[in-house]
């Protein structure tokens, strides 16, 4: 959480059961989430829409990586609905 805070994204004040009840109700409909990506979802709450350029190297490359096979990052996706995503 210390990397996406660097960037600015900050945690959304949620009632916790709520944030547990989109959780539930989201893995119900997909299936099991890895836990790392649980306790973002958890802690954050809402998407984060990045404003400056989040570059990484992934293990492996998108087919939009450019040609050093650097990708960008430019959200992460919430349990909030559309249109209520947090910038940063």
């Amino acid at each position: 959480m210390k990397k996406i805070k660097r960037f600015g994204a900050k945690p959304i004040s949620l009632p916790t059961d709520e944030l547990i009840k989109s959780f539930n109700k989201l893995e119900a409909s997909i299936g099991p989430i890895p836990e790392s990506y649980r306790a973002y979802l958890l802690h954050f709450g809402v998407s984060v829409l990045f404003d400056v350029n989040v570059v990484f190297k992934a293990l492996l490359p998108s087919p939009w990586s450019d040609e050093q096979e650097n990708d960008t990052l430019e959200s992460l996706y919430g349990l909030a609905e559309s249109g209520k995503e947090f910038r940063c």
